[in-house]
Order: structure tokens, then C-alpha cells, then sequence
């Protein structure tokens, strides 16, 4: 399982291969600027449910909240069992072909995205290691424009004096033409990677269990919603499949 932006998937479709997953709590506003439906969109599953809710998403937005209470409360939100049965699930709908999450985010904006903390739950990896590619922390001394990539994907804009975490090949590259340069680590102060590592991720989900049954009845109750939803979902298409073979 993987993770793209709306605008990458719209502009690199890859259907014969990829299974997308729209994960956001509100309608993508560049589907908005294309005038596309989401019928007319090459996302297969829209599903709200992954997503964090407005309220997370206007503490953060506003800065009334940093990223890591940004993450603690998102795993509060969307308990890593459910996570973990709904990618379950849409990996048996997929197939064959991967099971993409996407959200509005670029890439190189990780991990500033709820679909990365998604990817660790359900990848489980100690060692944080689940991308293909490592990222740097680079900070830019000139503005650089948005561009397209050789692979054909977008990159940018960057701002001068401000902090990205991008692919090792792709910050090597402005690093050598001296457009930026590697952010040096503060004494104590872990790096972004280190910082969403997924033992870092599990401390989070062992700090929403420990308070005692709440968290246990909120992943509970969302689990048991989830695989009554499935159920129902199971049973509406049996009796279509029924009615077909009578031709009513």
C-alpha cells in the first residue's frame, strides 16, 4: 500500500494497476477547479471514515495544535483496528492491483499528512523504514516555482526559509544547485523522520490505550459499525444479484 496526491493521480492515472482510496473529510478542490464529478474521477472508494475530522482538521490548519498532538488525536479518532480491518478490506476489493491512499498533500509535504500516519499503522514497521525512498530534511534559501519532474510528477513550489522533507534523490539535487541546504539537527531535538517512526507511532497508540475503557469502547464501537456496514453492504448486493437472476 501506498500514498498519492488528488492532483498526482489525476494527472498520472495508473487504473490497470492501482486501487484508490479518497480519503479526505471534504470534496477535493482540484476536482473542484476540473469541474469533475467524483463518478468522472478515476478514485474508486471515497471513504470519510479515514479521514480526520473537521475539528482536528481546523486545530491544525489554524496552529492550535502541533503535528504530534495532531497525530495523537487522529489515532484517538480513527482507532488502528478499524485502520487496519478497512485496509483489509479494500486490498480484498482491489485485488490484484495496489491499494493507493489519497489526499490533497504532495509528496515531498510529508509527513504533514494523515495518510503517512495511516501507512505506519498498517505497515507495523519498528524500524519506520516502510517508504521506498528515504527523506531529507532540507531548508530552502530561494523560492523555487512548481515544476514537473522527468517521472512527470509535480513538484513545488518551495519557499525560501522554510523546512521540506523530500525524496533523498530530489533534495541531493537542490542541494547541489545550491538552492538549498540540509537542515542541521538540533541537540535532542529528533528529526521528522525519526519523529514518525513507527515506534514512535506505536507510543502514541499504547498513550490512547491507557486511558482505560474509553479508548477500548471507541475502537470497539467503530470497528463493530464498520463490519455491520459490510454486512448490510453484502446483503443489498445478494438481493440484486437475486432479483437480476429473476429479472425483476
Amino acid at each position: 500500500m501506498k500514498r498519492r496526491s488528488v492532483r498526482d493521480v489525476l494527472d498520472n492515472p495508473r487504473k490497470e494497476t492501482e486501487f484508490y482510496v479518497l480519503v479526505m473529510r471534504y470534496y477535493p478542490m482540484e476536482l473542484r477547479k476540473r469541474a469533475l464529478k467524483f463518478e468522472e474521477s478515476p478514485f474508486n472508494v471515497w471513504d470519510r471514515e479515514l479521514a480526520p475530522s473537521p475539528e482536528l482538521l481546523s486545530d491544525i490548519k489554524k496552529g492550535v495544535i502541533d503535528w504530534s498532538e495532531y497525530t495523537r488525536r487522529f489515532l484517538a479518532e480513527v482507532p488502528p483496528s478499524l485502520i487496519k480491518l478497512k485496509a483489509k478490506t479494500y486490498q480484498e476489493q482491489a485485488g490484484e492491483k495496489e491499494v493507493i491512499f489519497v489526499c490533497e498533500e504532495e509528496e515531498w509535504e510529508y509527513p504533514h499528512c494523515h495518510t503517512w500516519i495511516l501507512l505506519d499503522v498498517i505497515s507495523k514497521n519498528p524500524k519506520g523504514d516502510m517508504l521506498e525512498n528515504p527523506h531529507i530534511e532540507v531548508r530552502f534559501i530561494v523560492d523555487i516555482p512548481e515544476s514537473t519532474g522527468l517521472n512527470g510528477t509535480k513538484q513545488g513550489p518551495f519557499f525560501r526559509g522554510r523546512l521540506y522533507a523530500l525524496p533523498k534523490e530530489l533534495a541531493d539535487f537542490y542541494v547541489k544547485m545550491g538552492q538549498a541546504v540540509l537542515e542541521r539537527k538540533e541537540a535532542g531535538k529528533p528529526t521528522l523522520r525519526e519523529l514518525f517512526s513507527g515506534a514512535t507511532l506505536d507510543s502514541y497508540i499504547e498513550a490512547t490505550r491507557t486511558k482505560p475503557l474509553l479508548a477500548e469502547e471507541m475502537e470497539k464501537s467503530a470497528v463493530e459499525k464498520w463490519q455491520l456496514r459490510v454486512k448490510a453492504e453484502g446483503l443489498v448486493k445478494e438481493i440484486r444479484e437475486e432479483r437480476a437472476k429473476r429479472g425483476v
